[in-house]
């Protein structure tokens, strides 16, 4: 009998069910926070999440810029403001500095924000941002 057909099925099958949880497993955490604070000279925004933890997430060259599906489900002010001043640098492909400024207004406003970041603490204790985009 020829087990090789059985067993290159098992091991697709395997690669299939456990590569995908394990690539998920070692990604970043995500979460929601309010914007409290930004460093411009690490480009760093830090925020207070609901249970009262402080997250410091620092953008990079790499962060992505997501979307916010409707910046109208923000109260109206400078949140909603900043959210559709977002979608538009986010349709227009904006360079780095746009969003860094949205984040630094962010911040001065007290705006929410949904990201996620690497699960890996850089040196100084921040987090580098994976994604990241206004909250309601």
């Amino acid at each position: 009998m020829n087990y090789r057909p059985a067993a290159a099925k098992a091991a697709i099958f395997l690669s299939l069910v456990l590569v995908p949880g394990a690539l998920y497993a070692s990604g970043g955490s995500t979460g929601q926070c309010t914007c409290v604070d930004f460093e411009e000279d690490t480009r760093t925004v830090s925020g207070v999440t609901s249970s009262l933890e402080v997250e410091r997430l620092r953008h990079t060259n790499s962060t992505l810029h997501k979307f916010i599906g409707n910046p109208n489900d923000i109260p109206p002010g400078n949140c909603r403001i900043i959210a559709h001043a977002w979608n538009i640098a986010v349709f227009l492909q904006a360079k780095d500095q746009a969003f860094i400024n949205l984040l630094r207004a962010s911040a001065g406003n007290s705006c929410k924000i949904a990201f996620e970041r690497d699960s890996v603490a850089n040196e100084e204790g921040t987090f580098d941002l994976v994604s990241v985009a206004p909250s309601p």
